[in-house]
C-alpha cells in the first residue's frame, strides 16, 4: 500500500497484502460465475434493466431506514458510513440513469439525483470536522473484545462547537426534506420501476462525467448484457485514465486548475473501483484481475490521501492561517512527490491500460 515518505514504498503489487475492500472483494469472487453465467447450469445474464431494478429498489428502502439513525446528536466521525451509503446509491442511479424514463411533469432521475448530491456535500462537509484533524478512530474487535490502536469514538471533541452545530443543521434542514412520506414514496415508486427492456436516452448534461458522461458521452448497448454493459464502461474509462495520466504525473503544485485536473483522474480511477466493486465484474480465479484490481483501489486511496491535505490546505487558507497553511502545503509536495515515484515503480500507466483490455476480452464478439 502507498504510504507517507517516512515508510518504504511497495514496489510489485504481488507482494502487497490485501487490504479490507481487497478480502471482501476477493470473498464475493466465488458468486460472480452465477452473475456471469458460468455455473453448470446456465442462467441468461440479467439485463441493463434488471439490473437497474436489483440494485437501486431494495437498497432504496434500506438507505431510508439508515438515514433515520442520523440526528441531533450525531457527531462528524459517526456519519462516515452513512454517506458511504448514500454515495453507494448516487453511483447507482448514475449507472443506471438509461433504465428510467424521463415521464412527463418533473424528471424524478434529476429529481432524486439533486437531492442525494446535496445529502452526499453537506455530510461531507460535516465529516471533515473530523477528518480534518487527522485522528485514527480506535475500532472494536467484538470477538476479542479488545480496541485497535487509536482513539475511542466517546474522546473525539471537536472545539468549534458553532460550526460543528452549523454543519449538523444544514444536515437534519436536508435529512427532513428528503424524509418527507410523499417525496420517499415517489422515489420508491420511481427506482422500482426500471425498464428491463429498453433504454431510455439522457442529454450529456444530465450525466455523472466519471461513468457515462465523459467527453463525449456514452450509452448502454442494446446487444450487452448488463454486466458486460459495465464491464466495457470501465474498460473505456481506464483507457481515459491512462489518456490523462502523464498530465498527471507532469503536475507538481496541487492547487488550484492543477488540484482538479488531480482530483478528476482519480475520480476516474475510483469510478472503476466502485463499478467493480458493486457489479462484480471479474470473473471467478483470474489472480491478475484481482491484482489489478488491487493496484487501482490502491491507487484510489493514495490519491485519498493527498486529497485529504489538499482539502486541509483550503479550510488553513479560508481561516486566514498562513502559518498552517504553508506546513500543508509542504506536506503536500512531499506526499505528491512520493506518490509520483511510486506510480512509476508500479507503472501505473501499463497497468491501467492493461486492466482496461482485460475486460474488453470478457466481452462476447461482435455478431
Amino acid at each position: 500500500m502507498f504510504t507517507t515518505p517516512n515508510n518504504a514504498l511497495n514496489t510489485s503489487v504481488r507482494r502487497h497484502a490485501p487490504c479490507d475492500r481487497s478480502r471482501r472483494f476477493a470473498g464475493r469472487l466465488a458468486s460472480a460465475a452465477l452473475v456471469l453465467g458460468l455455473s453448470s447450469t446456465a442462467v441468461a445474464a440479467p439485463s441493463y434493466g434488471e439490473l437497474a431494478g436489483q440494485k437501486l429498489c431494495q437498497p432504496f428502502g434500506e438507505l431510508h431506514g439508515q438515514l433515520t439513525n442520523f440526528t441531533a446528536l450525531t457527531l462528524p466521525h459517526e456519519a462516515k458510513e452513512l454517506r458511504k451509503q448514500l454515495g453507494r446509491f448516487r453511483n447507482r442511479l448514475d449507472l443506471f440513469a438509461f433504465a428510467y424514463p424521463v415521464g412527463a411533469g418533473t424528471d424524478t432521475f434529476l429529481q432524486l439525483r439533486d437531492d442525494l448530491d446535496k445529502g452526499y456535500e453537506r455530510m461531507g462537509d460535516f465529516k471533515d470536522l473530523f477528518d480534518t484533524q487527522r485522528l485514527t478512530l480506535a475500532e472494536f474487535d467484538a470477538k476479542k473484545q479488545t480496541w485497535s490502536a487509536g482513539v475511542r469514538p466517546e474522546a473525539v471533541t471537536y472545539p468549534n462547537a458553532e460550526k460543528l452545530k452549523e454543519r449538523r443543521d444544514k444536515v437534519l434542514k436536508w435529512q427532513a426534506k428528503f424524509l418527507e412520506a410523499d417525496r420517499l414514496a415517489k422515489y420508491q415508486a420511481y427506482v422500482c420501476a426500471a425498464d428491463a427492456r429498453a433504454f431510455h436516452p439522457r442529454p450529456v448534461k444530465d450525466l455523472s462525467r466519471f461513468f457515462w458522461g465523459s467527453e463525449e458521452g456514452l450509452t448502454p448497448r442494446a446487444e450487452l448484457s448488463g454486466v458486460d454493459n459495465f464491464r466495457w464502461l470501465a474498460a473505456e474509462s481506464l483507457r481515459r485514465a491512462a489518456k490523462d495520466h502523464p498530465e498527471v504525473q507532469a503536475l507538481r503544485v496541487l492547487e488550484g486548475e492543477a488540484a482538479e485536473t488531480f482530483h478528476d483522474f482519480r475520480k476516474r480511477v475510483r469510478a472503476v473501483v466502485k463499478i467493480t466493486d458493486d457489479i462484480e465484474l471479474l470473473p471467478a480465479g483470474n489472480r491478475r484481475a484481482e491484482q489489478l484490481h488491487e493496484l487501482m483501489d490502491e491507487l484510489d486511496d493514495a490519491y485519498g490521501k493527498v486529497n485529504d491535505l489538499i482539502v486541509e490546505l483550503e479550510q488553513r487558507i479560508e481561516a486566514g492561517e498562513a502559518a498552517k497553511a504553508e506546513r500543508v502545503r509542504a506536506e503536500i509536495a512531499t506526499a505528491w512527490e512520493s506518490l509520483r515515484a511510486w506510480q512509476t515503480e508500479q507503472n501505473v500507466a501499463a497497468a491501467l491500460m492493461e486492466y482496461a483490455g482485460l475486460l474488453q476480452a470478457l466481452l462476447p464478439p461482435p455478431k
